[in-house]
């Protein structure tokens, strides 16, 4: 079964502190949706990661941080693999400490 995501925020406003923050990883498909519904419930977007299997390809997954209070948000992008299928540096870096071997 799934945690619907207004049952998931709904929780989050339930538990954060009041400078506490919660982040989430949706599908790319999914995101109008969660801005929309987190907004509804007093939170504020600050920090968005979009996630892309390659260049070449559209996103597959958005990591969004939100919080009750409003700050400048802070947009990237990372991409897993170059279009030649080797791994990019930043994705490298960032899951190095989980690979033996990458």
């Amino acid at each position: 079964d799934l945690l619907p995501y207004e049952v998931l925020i709904a929780g989050a406003k339930q538990i954060l502190t009041k400078n506490g923050s919660f982040s989430i990883i949706i599908p790319a498909g999914d995101y109008k949706r969660i801005i929309e519904l987190s907004k509804s419930a007093g939170f504020f977007l600050n920090r968005q990661l979009t996630v892309f299997p390659k260049p070449s390809k559209p996103a597959s997954r958005i990591i969004l941080e939100f919080s009750t209070s409003k700050f400048l948000i802070t947009n990237e992008k990372l991409f897993i693999r170059n279009n030649d299928n080797s791994y990019t540096s930043e994705y490298m870096n960032l899951t190095k400490d989980f690979y033996l071997d990458l």
